[in-house]
């Protein structure tokens, strides 16, 4: 994520537009689409679920 051009909370997704996930509202968003979508574990351990979907449906659905 951070590239240079960057700051450390920007999340950009394939059509170039930006997340601050710094910015409030933001990660409750991410977690309110992956609980929609079914990805949010439902047992203890490790998991890693693919997130650019998600990133790209929160781009596309940001208040400006």
């Amino acid at each position: 994520m951070p590239d240079g051009l960057l700051h450390s909370g920007a999340a950009r997704d394939d059509r170039r537009r930006v997340l601050n996930l710094h910015q409030p509202g933001v990660v409750r968003r991410l977690l309110d689409e992956a609980r929609s979508r079914g990805r949010l574990p439902t047992t203890p351990g490790v998991t890693e679920p693919v997130g650019w979907p998600m990133v790209d449906a929160i781009a596309g659905s940001r208040r400006n």
